[in-house]
């Protein structure tokens, strides 16, 4: 039996601050990918400039997917993350389309190659149908409604995430089977070759750049950004517990001053760059490049020889 091709999907990976949002614009535009945000705090509507997310203008240039998906009310997680960028995997690859994942949270990136959910794809009818429903009789109805179904999902999904409860749902309505049921009998994702690709940097330059970036994004606005989320959101304790907005909240409570506040927030990212380059330093199978020296030709060489491979 002849087997099927695998899926080229490429991962671009690196530090806070290195430079992946530039490169991968231009990786993007030459090669016609499109991208999936591996990001934990841009999937967050409205936290712009202290999560560094690309303009409106990039986004709506290049098509990117897992950013400004939840209300900074919502709380989103790893599991999240992976059902939602899974099937968006999955969907792009039917569609024959070029991907790039990019980002620095390592757990998110674990998470995605540890294997890919093979459930059905929505279903717009039966989803707004559950959408409507629990609006009717909300949100601990709805999760007592999966615990007669799929008692092992209900453990796993806080009531008040009622975005995950009505997918279990609707997985259940669609196959008749429990989400979870389906999720444990997934076979290793044997349809996609990730390859990874790293920006790296010297400790001094990437110190430097995170200096700069964290004076910016004072300059752009970013306390002004924390006051009107926080005046239109409950937080949730994920942003409230995240470097910049936790030291921004503290300032605009007066717990400390605006200069105590930038440092407090270059040291917090400095110490995250040091677990994120031991986390990469870790795995053996990145393809690393210097973001120093204008790398996106060498990675696009480097991207046409992985084809050609296929």
């Amino acid at each position: 039996m002849v087997q099927s091709k695998k899926q080229l999907v490429f991962i671009l990976l690196g530090a806070t601050a290195v430079g992946k949002t530039d490169v991968s614009l231009k990786l993007a535009e030459e090669c016609n990918f499109q991208i999936i945000s591996a990001d934990s705090m841009q999937v967050y509507r409205h936290l712009d400039i202290g999560t560094a997310k690309p303009t409106q203008k990039d986004i709506l240039k290049i098509k990117h997917h897992m950013i400004d998906i939840v209300d900074p009310d919502e709380e989103y997680n790893v599991a999240d993350y992976y059902h939602e960028a899974t099937g968006i995997l999955q969907r792009l690859s039917a569609e024959g389309q070029m991907i790039l994942v990019v980002g620095g949270a390592g757990m998110y990136l674990k998470r995605l190659l540890e294997g890919v959910f093979r459930g059905p794809g929505s279903d717009l009818g039966v989803r707004r149908h559950l959408q409507k429903e629990a609006r009717d009789i909300g949100n601990a109805a709805m999760h007592d409604k999966l615990k007669q179904v799929d008692s092992k999902a209900a453990g796993r999904i806080h009531p008040n995430n009622i975005r995950r409860v009505i997918r279990a749902l609707e997985v259940y309505e669609l196959t008749g089977q429990a989400l979870s049921e389906l999720q444990e009998s997934q076979p290793e994702p044997e349809d996609f070759r990730f390859v990874k690709i790293g920006l790296q940097l010297s400790k001094t330059k990437l110190y430097e750049r995170i200096a700069q970036r964290t004076d910016d994004m004072f300059e752009r606005g970013f306390i002004e950004e924390v006051r009107w989320v926080q005046d239109r959101f409950c937080l949730t304790d994920t942003i409230r517990k995240s470097i910049g907005y936790r030291d921004v909240l503290r300032y605009i409570e007066k717990l400390q001053d605006l200069e105590y506040t930038k440092d407090a927030i270059k040291k917090a990212t400095r110490l995250l760059v040091k677990k994120q380059l031991t986390w990469f330093g870790n795995n053996d199978s990145i393809h690393w490049f210097c973001s120093d020296q204008n790398p996106s030709r060498e990675i696009f060489k480097f991207i046409k020889q992985e084809y050609s491979r296929d």
